[in-house]
């Protein structure tokens, strides 16, 4: 990836960090966080039927404010969570 484009996509999430964070906390609060959990526990059992949660390794590249890596833990997998920007991280950890 070029510097340029790299700085322009470090620009626009960096300034969307606040505004993206406020749509999950809102989604963590009704029916899509139950929703999407079930679908993701079902996706993972298909690969992992016999595997504990807790010894399941996930890793969310993008997590931006962390929304699927709430979700995950919550559910009770191990994950990391990783994000282009630090403003995004900081986003994720406050939801968390």
């Amino acid at each position: 990836m070029n510097q340029q484009l790299s700085e322009q996509m470090h620009g626009y999430w960096q300034g969307r960090a606040q505004g993206y964070s406020e749509y999950n906390q809102m989604e963590l609060r009704d029916s899509r966080a139950l929703n999407w959990s079930l679908c993701l526990q079902e996706y993972i059992h298909r690969f992992a039927p016999d595997c504990p949660h807790d010894q399941i390794k996930i890793l969310d590249v993008g997590t931006g404010p962390g929304f699927f890596a709430i979700l995950l833990k919550q559910a009770g997998y191990d994950v990391t969570a990783c994000d282009f920007t630090l403003e995004m991280l900081e986003q994720a950890k406050g939801n968390a």
